[in-house]
Formats: structure tokens, sequence, C-alpha cells
């Protein structure tokens, strides 16, 4: 059974408006989120059966289509809508599944999504995808999905963000620096006395330096013409760390680390996993209280 829900809703099979009025909020199994392209989402309940009396689903917000609802069975399910609120009969376990067309709004390169609901939600973000902005802070979601405890989050993610490479030489050395942005990026440059990497950039949009650990080691400090700004050193393997900001206003950026090459490059890449190791596990805990790497 599958219908299609605009500025009106169309019901099939109608559920009796009276039998509607007693009904308790039903229990779920999960709620799945699965960004599809661009602003297009596939919305999935899983909903516990057993109720004696009718239950009810809150959808996410948005324009909805193909609606459609079946028992564990695969039967059809009686049901009733009030906007957003789904009023159904859950004897056994049920599945509902919907399309949410435009809750996903494309601005100045970003895909946003204002996404607030008290289930626990199960996010699939769009395949090859390899960071989310959740409230601002980047997380690394590549073959991996998200869990939005009570989630109350904004939802940030660019489909085509230009990756500007640059190399780095310092004596016999070079390497090379990966940045992630829609900013333009320029003067670049890297000074080891002060153990900083330096370039002018355009504000009000995320950036993503990757920079590698035998050129300058972390923790690192985010200066923006000189004033600290918030960073996150977000992900990091055996070669690279990943650092995200978000610039205010245009202007000269400075990365500072603690150590730079040549003072550790021997032994950088034996630690490397470790300091991977230890990124992920500060994500996890960073995010625990809303939002879980899966």
């Amino acid at each position: 059974m599958k219908i299609l829900l605009a500025a009106a809703l169309v019901l099939i099979p109608l559920l009796p408006a009276a039998l509607a009025q007693d009904a308790t909020e039903a229990s779920h199994r999960m709620l799945k989120v699965m960004i599809l392209e661009e602003s297009r989402v596939q919305v999935t309940h899983e909903i516990i059966g057993g109720a004696s009396g009718m239950v009810t689903v809150t959808m996410l917000n948005g324009t909805i289509s193909d609606l459609e609802l079946y028992d564990e069975n695969g039967n059809d399910v009686r049901y009733t809508t009030d906007g957003s609120v789904i009023t159904l009969e859950a004897p056994r376990d049920v599945t509902i599944r919907y399309h949410l067309e435009d809750a996903i709004q494309y601005e100045d390169g970003y895909w946003r999504w204002d996404l607030r609901h008290m289930e626990t939600i199960m996010i699939y973000p769009p395949d090859g995808m390899e960071v989310i902005h959740i409230n601002g802070r980047p997380v690394y979601v590549l073959g991996s999905s998200l869990n939005c405890h009570g989630c109350n989050m904004t939802l940030e993610y660019a489909l085509d963000e230009p990756r500007i490479t640059e190399h780095i030489v310092w004596e016999d050395h070079k390497f090379e620096l990966e940045i992630m942005t829609f900013s333009q990026v320029y003067s670049l440059s890297f000074d080891q006395p002060s153990k900083s990497i330096g370039f002018d950039v355009e504000g009000g949009r995320y950036v993503i330096v990757v920079i590698p650990l035998e050129l300058l080691w972390e923790p690192y400090t985010v200066l923006l013409d000189g004033e600290v700004i918030p960073r996150y050193e977000f992900f990091g393997d055996e070669e690279n760390v990943w650092v995200g900001f978000k610039p205010s206003s245009s202007g000269r950026v400075h990365i500072v680390g603690t150590s730079v090459v040549p003072e550790f490059s021997g032994i950088a890449p034996a630690i490397g996993i470790a300091m991977a190791v230890a990124v992920a596990a500060s994500i996890t805990v960073q995010t625990r209280r809303g939002l879980t790497p899966r």
C-alpha cells in the first residue's frame, strides 16, 4: 500500500476517529533515516507490537510522500493521520516507511537539516560522504552511521566540497597538505621555528585541514588574525590528523602544533596508530550526550 501525502492527506484504510482518541504513544524498536541524495530522505519507523489499543507515532517534519504501513506479516495496517501524527493498531510489529522531500535545504554550498525528534534516530549519511557537521562540529562518517539520542540538532553536509592540495617543502622533506572548503584559500606558508602553518581564508564557511603528522604534531591551536578560535581534531590515522574550524570573518589563519619536522619525524610513524585511537575515543566522549558515531 502506497499513498502520497502533500498538502492534503489521503487515508487508506480508515481508522474510526473515535478509536483514535484514547491512543497511547507507540514504542519504537528503531527509527532509521537514510539520506539518499541532495534533499531526499527515507524514514523508517519500526514499531514494537503487542498494544491492546490504539498507538500514535510522530513522523519527522517535512513534505511526506510514499507512505506505507504494514505489519510483520506484510499485511496492511489500519490507521489515520492528524498532521504529522499517525494513529494505528499495533497488535503485531509494524513498519512505517515514507520519504521526506524538502526537509533538507540547500544554502551556500551546504545541505542543512534542522532535525528534531524525541526518539533515538539512526542516521545513514549519503554514500561516500566523509564529513558531516553536527551543530557546527565536524564528524567523520565514511562507512558508518550515527545515533542521535533525543535528537535536537542541525546537520550540514556538502556533496561537492572543493579539495585543495598544497605541498610544503622544508629542507629535503616534502609534505602534502589537503584543505577542504568552499572558501578561497591563498598565500599558504609553513614556519618551522614557530611550528605553524598559515594561510589567508574567506570567513563564514567550514574549513577542514588534513595535516601530515610528520610535518606538525597535535594538539593544535588555531588562530584567526592572532585570536584563538574553536577547532576540532576530529579524525586521525597513522599519517594524518583532520582539523576542522569555521572562521567568523576573512583573515589570516595560523595552525600551531606542539612538535614540528624534524623534531619528531623518526617517531611519528611509530605512534601514529596510538594517536588515531585517542582521536576516535575523543569523538565518542565528546558526542556521547547527543550523538554517537557507530
